[in-house]
């Protein structure tokens, strides 16, 4: 991956590429392995695909009148996608300066914070997809899209917000050594808390219920802030997850969760075995009501803990 200034196509024009560049102040991230682009600025950040007509503006989807296209060796975004990176961006050589009013905000800014996002399996193809429901849907797919959703709400409301991964990244064989790129990505950011990101299987098919698991017990202070914001979290998600609370968990002693030294809990987001679970899943909508609900609750752990 390197950090480079976009550059971009509006309506052919030349001159207008030239003001893009010179104006505005952001940066993009190049995944080769998955294609995503990842825009990232002061405002927001923007991930999309050459040749897919959706892109996800602060981790909601939005779909394009015309696709992103490599033309001449160049990466060409339509003008609609063009100007949400204007409104994202600041001016080039003032993004350090105060605002000259305060920022109209639909939800509470978070304090100053660090967050790790983990969204549960996808690294290695076919061996990583997670759970998969009758339909088709696979844990690895619902995870990333909540992830990224909620990765857009936190980073909105001011949140610093590190990902373990932002699409497929590269092929990991054996089990372990993706465990263990999660628990190393956790421990370079150094965050205020990791949240892993997961959705239930079970072989009886009736199974529903989100629960929340957290480090094995111990009377450390850590162990009581796991607790803690697994409450906060339960309590958020049973405001938007119609089926039961099955409580926070911890006899599997889970490898992240172990091997981390922050407030880290790992959230199971219901049953994606049972058919109904897996068409609300399915639902744009729904992964976002869960995505504000998850937002809410590190938000208020975090208050809580000033």
């Amino acid at each position: 991956m390197s950090w480079i200034i976009l550059a971009a196509l509006l309506s052919g024009s030349a001159s207008e590429l030239s003001e893009l560049y010179r104006t505005l102040d952001f940066a993009w991230t190049s995944d080769a392995p998955t294609g995503r682009e990842l825009i990232a600025a002061r405002g927001g950040s923007i991930v999309f695909s050459a040749g897919v007509p959706v892109a996800l503006i602060n981790g909601v989807p939005r779909r394009m009148e015309q696709a992103p296209r490599i033309e001449g060796g160049k990466l060409v975004i339509p003008a609609e996608l063009a100007e949400e990176v204007r409104r994202i961006a600041e001016p080039r050589g003032r993004a350090l300066e105060p605002a000259a009013a305060p920022v109209d905000r639909s939800r509470p800014r978070f304090p100053p914070c660090s967050i790790v996002l983990d969204p549960g399996h996808g690294r290695g193809g076919e061996n990583h997809t997670g759970g998969v429901g009758k339909g088709g849907l696979m844990e690895k797919d619902v995870t990333l899209d909540i992830g990224l959703r909620l990765q857009g709400v936190l980073e909105e409301a001011g949140a610093k917000v590190v990902m373990t991964r932002t699409g497929e990244g590269r092929f990991v064989a054996e089990k372990y050594a993706d465990l263990q790129h999660r628990v190393d990505v956790a421990q370079a950011a150094d965050p205020d808390l990791l949240l892993s990101i997961h959705v239930n299987w079970a072989e009886n098919s009736m199974a529903t219920g989100y629960e929340v698991w957290v480090p094995a017990k111990t009377t450390s202070t850590r162990d009581r802030a796991c607790r803690e914001l697994a409450r906060r979290l339960r309590q958020e998600l049973g405001r938007v997850i119609p089926t039961e609370d099955r409580g926070t968990k911890d006899e599997k002693d889970l490898y992240v969760l172990r091997n981390t030294t922050c407030t880290a809990v790992m959230a199971e987001l219901d049953f994606i075995s049972n058919a109904a679970v897996e068409r609300r899943l399915s639902e744009p909508g729904y992964r976002q009501k869960i995505a504000e609900a998850l937002a809410e609750a590190l938000r208020g752990y975090l208050e809580a803990r000033r």
